[in-house]
């Protein structure tokens, strides 16, 4: 019998390029791995902490999407109200008449889904307007702005922005 014992036929050289190999496979899916964790992160916190902010870290309502509804049988309303949220900075979508064709006897109702609470909060508070806010389920940060019957215009946008 022989002393030696008999190996694979792979020199040391093959077993240690094998070796180095799959470290470095290892190494980049790790590194993938927390890249996509952290961009993941940053994405989703933005939807949790409600949003794009200011420098200052308010949430900015005009950085959302407004939908503007007439729920009266005023013709024009929305229009008009729209083109002055516009005139004020604020993004405007759809204007037309009520989708859900509901009776609206106040003011103003804000219609957000999750992403969107923190800009229609905003609106409510930095903007000095007079309005009820409903939940509804929906994806992404638009809000749909219904005019009731109490509704005449905006009150005054104030030249500064939130907070």
């Amino acid at each position: 019998m022989s002393d030696y014992v008999y190996e694979s036929g792979m020199s040391t050289k093959r077993r240690r390029q094998r070796r180095t190999a799959i470290t470095m496979l290892l190494t980049l899916l790790l590194l993938f791995g927390a890249f996509w964790w952290a961009w993941a992160y940053m994405r989703d916190g933005e939807a949790e902490s409600g949003g794009k902010t200011t420098e200052s870290g308010c949430i900015d309502a005009k950085a959302a999407t407004f939908n503007v509804y007439n729920a009266t049988n005023r013709s024009g309303l929305a229009r008009s109200a729209a083109d002055a949220l516009t005139a004020a900075g604020f993004k405007v979508g759809k204007v037309a008449n009520d989708p859900e064709r509901k009776k609206l006897p106040g003011h103003v109702e804000i219609r957000f889904g999750p992403a969107g609470k923190p800009y229609a909060t905003s609106f409510k508070q930095d903007y000095g307007q007079s309005v009820s806010m409903t939940p509804v389920e929906r994806d992404g940060s638009t809000l749909d702005v219904v005019l009731g019957d109490a509704f005449q215009e905006w009150n005054e946008f104030p030249e500064k922005g939130p907070c």
